[in-house]
């Protein structure tokens, strides 16, 4: 029965000591990197992936993407976007569908890939991806102005809500009882693959 538990225990220990950093320290992390800490916030970023988190995985994805903090490397961003969604980060699709818009050397733009990359992510009712899917549909060849029309419509509504939602949380709130964190505008491509944000359209 000792053996038994001494087997117990070193499991027990082995699983504590590989399960990797708490959500909560990257998603601290995650607000370093965007600040630009990239030393300080890879560190525990690359641990989280290590361990399957999926906000590390898909913030791990923009840093390959983009080159900060580690080298760039596109393939590597696309290994890490994917395992961010099969994780369930719905960045991770939206990040997909903008690298395939354009491309990424040495990858191919794609936009039957964006495509559906996009739809995956409007589909869990991300406003960024519905506006994203409208411009593809105003830069298709030929264009489909309706189709268009009707994404950016959608993506409009869905920031609207988010607005209206927040709005209501900070009126019920107005007692500064418990602080509510702001939330910015994504105003670069960057900020949109790691950060949570109200999106404007323009």
């Amino acid at each position: 029965m000792r053996l038994i538990s001494f087997a117990l225990l070193t499991a027990l220990a082995a699983t504590v000591a590989y399960a990797g950093p708490t959500q909560e320290d990257v998603a601290a992390a995650r607000l370093a990197y965007i600040d630009g800490d990239y030393d300080a916030a890879l560190k525990v970023i690359q641990e989280g992936a290590e361990a399957g988190n999926a906000m590390a995985l898909n913030i791990l994805g923009a840093a390959s993407l983009d080159g900060r903090g580690v080298p760039q490397d596109t393939n590597k961003a696309i290994e890490f976007f994917e395992r961010a969604e099969k994780a369930g980060e719905v960045r991770g699709y939206f990040n997909l569908g903008t690298l395939f818009i354009e491309g990424s050397p040495p990858v191919e733009p794609d936009r039957a890939r964006a495509t559906r990359e996009l739809q995956s992510t409007a589909d869990q009712g991300y406003a960024p991806a519905m506006t994203a899917l409208g411009r593809l549909q105003e830069t298709a060849e030929p264009p489909n102005h309706e189709a268009a029309a009707d994404w950016y419509e959608k993506g409009h509504k869905r920031v609207m809500w988010w607005a209206q939602r927040t709005l209501h949380m900070l009126t019920f709130r107005a007692s500064g009882a418990t602080k509510i964190g702001s939330k910015r505008a994504c105003s670069t491509p960057r900020q949109q693959r790691v950060d949570i944000c109200v999106h404007s359209m323009t």
